[in-house]
């Protein structure tokens, strides 16, 4: 099972306290070096040459203050553990 499929999953199974500790993404700035729940919409999905992947919240990322970053030895290791 994947990493994000059983995030989701336990968000669907146990939704007022997921979303009671999940931060808006216009927090996480505050929150740098701490394991935190972050929500928000994902408004676009891009994926550089080099594959790897930028989840984007803003409508331009380079004023929003928060961003995934999902690099292709993460999409190898999941696909090796099956996870």
């Amino acid at each position: 099972m994947r990493v994000a499929t059983a995030i989701v999953m336990l968000g669907c199974v146990f939704p007022i306290q997921s979303c009671a500790e999940c931060l808006p993404f216009s927090e996480a700035p505050k929150n740098i070096g701490a394991s935190k729940c972050t929500t928000g919409k994902v408004l676009k999905v891009t994926c550089g040459v080099s594959g790897t992947y930028f989840l984007n919240f803003c409508p331009d990322y380079r004023g929003c203050p928060f961003q995934v970053v999902v690099f292709p030895a993460d999409f190898a290791m999941s696909a090796i553990s099956g996870s």
